[in-house]
């Protein structure tokens, strides 16, 4: 190794670090960087002395782009006049970029802009129709029974039971056969469940039994279809008893007034319900037999409240069968005067029926009874607009109402048809009094006709019991012992 390679050593022999461990020589590098400072420093100073010359010159408040940079405060934009502002937003300029024409900004076009549908979507919206019009093609017996189960539930909610009853058991009739599952919409169970609920409702007992034995037994254990159960065995034990009691009621049907034999009756009646004391469901079967009860002292022309009492005790035992009792207890009420009584009972009936024309007629009676002949004919007018094809009563509470309100004439006139149509005796006295306060001796001659024709074809002599004749309060107001106020405001309150 040559002298000028070796490591330097300090006196004691040993290397100097320090030397050894030395960075390189740089020199040449840092004039460089020196130079690049100097002439940074340079045009530092230049521009220095620029901007000093321009403040002295009063131009360094503003600033190139013509705001102040001294406040920060940016420029207002200039007003626009009411030509220039979308006539949508009422805010922003009008966009005349796009046409000087346009009156639109740029948000509120970009708003209003249609795009058409992609492809993809088009064809996606018609797999999803014809997949629903297939489906409502190939199920379309389920399709028209939602329709009508939606109407008939519409129904139910306008307090229409009846017409609702009449579309679900058409319905219920009608199914080819009890599916356990149904599907998502359409469930014959319950279709057929909803249609027993309303029978029991509206009081067709006789077709409860009907749909229930289409019942599948599989489902008859589930705890909605154990109440159907309990229901029409409730409904099997009225309907036997209520037979029994017409059979001891029939055979003297065509008896009134003291020919009734009204005690001989009223016993066997007693007897039946002491007998189904010891069986099953025996309130419904009580109820049954008042209601022949009821019907006896009908026939027996009885006062009014032997004929209210059996009601009563029925809306005691059965309070939900307002087709059993309601109208016939609401109307001896009525004619009782205990108006609070027969208006509580008009309410019940509208609610659960409000196209039934029978509350409005009861409602009638309840103001007639209290000389409101104002409130007496708008019940009436309110109850033919109910159930126009079913209001005989309501027109018959009519005809008394204007005869009270000597209007004879229009009595005949508004109740003649009515009467002729729905033939009872209580239409026909009715009429009769009517046209006898109206001198109308061709309308009573008519009904006179009526009754000696049901005779002859019958062969009922005149003295025998089952003649059809007028009642003793037509045969008072004839001979004019009894006035019309007499016979509709007090005692039995109606001709009958």
């Amino acid at each position: 190794m040559s002298e000028e390679n070796k490591n330097p050593q300090n006196e004691n022999g040993q290397e100097d670090l320090l030397s050894a461990n030395a960075p390189p020589d740089n020199s040449g590098e840092t004039e460089e960087l020196e130079q690049i400072a100097e002439l940074f420093q340079q045009e530092y100073d230049k521009t220095k002395q620029e901007y000093e010359t321009a403040e002295d010159a009063g131009e360094s408040e503003e600033s190139p782009h013509g705001w102040d940079q001294t406040s920060h405060e940016y420029p207002q934009p200039p007003e626009l006049s009411p030509e220039d502002i979308c006539i949508y937003c009422g805010v922003n300029p009008k966009d005349k970029l796009f046409s000087e024409t346009n009156e639109a900004c740029q948000a509120c076009r970009k708003r209003m802009t249609r795009y058409p549908l992609p492809v993809k979507s088009i064809l996606a919206v018609f797999v999803v129709v014809a997949a629903l019009l297939t489906a409502v093609y190939v199920d379309t017996p389920s399709f028209s029974s939602n329709v009508k189960i939606a109407y008939a539930d519409k129904l139910l909610r306008a307090n229409r039971a009846s017409e609702a009853s009449e579309v679900y058991f058409s319905l219920a009739s009608a199914l080819p056969s009890q599916d356990i599952f149904g599907n998502f919409f359409y469930h014959p169970l319950r279709v057929t469940r909803e249609s027993i609920d309303l029978l029991e409702k509206t009081g067709q007992p006789n077709s409860i039994a009907q749909l229930y034995d289409t019942l599948p037994e599989s489902v008859l254990w589930l705890p909605q279809y154990k109440r159907l159960t309990v229901l029409k065995e409730q409904t099997d034990a009225f309907m036997a008893t209520l037979q029994e009691a017409y059979d001891v009621v029939i055979e003297y049907s065509q008896l009134t007034g003291d020919d009734f034999p009204y005690d001989e009756v009223v016993q066997s009646l007693d007897d039946l319900i002491a007998a189904s004391a010891g069986q099953s469901y025996p309130g419904n079967r009580k109820a049954a037999v008042l209601f022949y009860k009821y019907s006896a002292a009908l026939l027996a022309q009885k006062d009014l409240a032997t004929l209210v009492a059996p009601l009563a005790e029925i809306q005691t035992l059965m309070p939900d069968a307002l087709w059993l009792y309601a109208e016939y207890l609401g109307y001896g009420y009525a004619r009782l005067n205990e108006a609070d009584n027969a208006l509580a009972i008009v309410k019940a009936m509208k609610k659960q029926n409000e196209n039934d024309a029978a509350p409005y007629a009861v409602e009638a009676a309840v103001y007639r009874m209290q000389r409101d002949y104002d409130n007496a004919l708008k019940a009436c007018d309110e109850g033919q607009q109910a159930n126009p094809q079913n209001s005989f009563e309501v027109v018959r509470q009519k005809a008394i109402v204007l005869l009270l309100q000597g209007k004879a004439s229009e009595a005949v006139a508004e109740f003649k048809e009515v009467a002729s149509t729905n033939q009872t005796l209580q239409n026909y006295n009715t009429l009769a009094i009517c046209a006898l306060a109206a001198g109308d001796t061709a309308t009573y001659d008519e009904i006179v006709a009526v009754f000696d024709n049901v005779n002859t074809q019958n062969g009922y002599e005149e003295n025998d019991s089952r003649n059809i004749r007028f009642s003793q309060n037509v045969q008072d107001f004839k001979n004019g012992t009894k006035t019309a106020e007499e016979i509709f405001l007090s005692g039995a309150a109606d001709v009958l």
